[in-house]
């Protein structure tokens, strides 16, 4: 599930490259393009959406209820991608699943969602 919302998020971006992902020993992640790693090649917004894909599956896999506390996840991005974002947290979670610590200027582009 991991897998496939990685390649998912990224693919929406570099739709002319090839990936793949890979666990380590230690359980982390490795977004593959080329067999070398890729996740130091894209944005800091870019590691957001795909850090907000993997809660969305860690959601859906956990059995009972689980919390998430986000400081200051749209601070990487521009407005268009935060309402995005709210779209997506919206339509992905439970209401008091996420609690969100930002400052007023991030939430303007989406107080009226």
């Amino acid at each position: 599930m991991i897998s496939t919302a990685v390649l998912t998020t990224i693919r929406d971006e570099y739709r002319e490259f090839e990936f793949t992902t890979e666990f380590d020993e230690n359980g982390i992640i490795h977004l593959k393009h080329d067999n070398s790693n890729f996740l130091c090649e894209i944005s800091r917004g870019e590691k957001v959406i795909l850090w907000f894909s993997l809660l969305a599956v860690i959601s859906k896999a956990v059995t009972g209820n689980i919390k998430f506390v986000l400081y200051r996840p749209f601070c990487c991005l521009d407005t268009l991608k935060r309402i995005h974002i709210a779209e997506f947290l919206k339509d992905n979670f439970d209401a008091g699943q996420v609690t969100i610590i930002d400052s007023k200027r991030e939430f303007e582009a989406i107080v009226n969602m």
